[in-house]
């Protein structure tokens, strides 16, 4: 079963009923015992990586299904019984796809035990974690292999995000809601989806249980069942960083150079609405989490430009400065003032409607996060 073989919507109910049927039909596998040999090993390895990607597309569709059960007021009856029967395959697919995977893993196992050395569940001999893709000065182009890898992340990114976004909705939102003095109970103070999006962005990041964000309790729980390009991506995510990156010039036509003057390196982004901002030469930084990929950076989706000849500039500018020097080593903040300094910063972004001059849709009035998140 692939995603990219039907489209998820309510209109498309019957057809992805049709799908998951054939697939459940299609899920038997005769389990036994295989000899440890290398042929044998590569093959376990490979019936691992397919049923893990297979688990997880029937998990994205079975969140789709979740999602819809939310909107329950607006489905008619027949579309409420295909759902039900759709999350039951799902169920059991995901059981069969489970067994599976426990299978290959016991076999692993047994050839370790043999002397058939196994390698790790997920290999991760492509994804680098300390990649730093530093702006060369003479370069001239961002070639088109390169801006189809950021479209390729930027999809796969957006897919993710609705996964990241059911691990612990309720507790995020509210306590990111009662951080940022944006919310009151179930009430929520701002106005417009780029505002939502600061917060939804902060959460993931920022909010912490046993010191793990959002993101990272996923990867510890998930990141099994990724492969290629979005284990890539669910690592870049991992290991995002937050900063103020200053905006130093456009480059070519989708990408322009920033300074993270945490770590005073200087990187290529590509971001076209961020381009054209390049392109006034202006003195702007932007607040926000990105990701580090071996040939650019990008941000999360939520950064925000700021002027710092404004009076909400200098007022970013001031706090950030206490995380220069603490990256600098000059002024040691503990754990708990660093994560204050960031949630001070959101705030003013916020509170200063630095964020409302981001061309947005307003929210209607009625918009409840929790309804739509949990």
């Amino acid at each position: 079963m692939s995603k990219s073989t039907i489209e998820l919507s309510l209109e498309n109910l019957d057809d992805i009923q049709h799908m998951l049927i054939l697939s459940y039909e299609n899920s038997g596998i005769a389990l036994g015992n295989i000899l440890s040999t290398p042929e044998n090993r590569k093959v376990i390895h490979l019936v691992f990586e397919q049923m893990s990607g297979y688990l997880l597309e029937v998990s994205h569709v079975d969140s789709f299904l979740q999602y819809c059960d939310l909107d329950s007021a607006a489905l008619t009856p027949n579309q409420q019984k295909s759902i039900i029967v759709c999350q039951q395959l799902c169920k059991d697919l995901k059981a069969s796809a489970g067994n599976v995977l426990q299978w290959a893993i016991q076999l692993k196992s047994q050839f370790n035990d043999s002397n058939c050395h196994i390698s790790d569940d997920v290999e991760l001999e492509n994804v680098s974690e300390t990649v730093s893709p530093h702006f060369i000065e003479n370069e001239t182009s961002i070639s088109t292999a390169t801006l189809k890898d950021y479209q390729q992340y930027r999809n796969i990114l957006k897919e993710m995000h609705q996964e990241l976004l059911l691990t612990d909705p309720k507790n995020m939102i509210e306590t990111s809601g009662r951080r940022l003095n944006v919310s009151n109970g179930k009430q929520m103070f701002i106005e417009t989806e780029h505002e939502m999006n600061i917060l939804m962005d902060y959460g993931l990041f920022q909010y912490r249980k046993n010191g793990d964000n959002i993101v990272e309790r996923y990867y510890q729980k998930h990141y099994k069942l990724y492969s290629g390009q979005k284990l890539n991506a669910l690592v870049a995510l991992k290991n995002a960083r937050f900063s103020v990156l200053k905006i130093l010039k456009p480059f070519n036509e989708n990408g322009l150079v920033v300074l993270d003057v945490l770590t005073n390196e200087t990187f290529l982004m590509i971001d076209k609405g961020l381009h054209q901002l390049a392109k006034l030469h202006q003195n702007y930084v932007l607040v926000t989490h990105y990701l580090r990929m071996p040939e650019f950076i990008m941000t999360t989706g939520a950064s925000t430009p700021v002027s710092l000849d404004s009076p909400s500039g200098k007022k970013i500018w001031t706090i950030f400065e206490h995380l220069i020097r603490h990256s600098s080593n000059e002024t040691i903040l503990n754990q708990e003032s660093y994560y204050q300094c960031i949630t001070d910063l959101f705030r003013i972004i916020i509170h200063d409607n630095i964020a409302k001059k981001v061309t947005s849709r307003s929210l209607p009035m009625s918009y409840n996060p929790m309804q739509r998140h949990i």
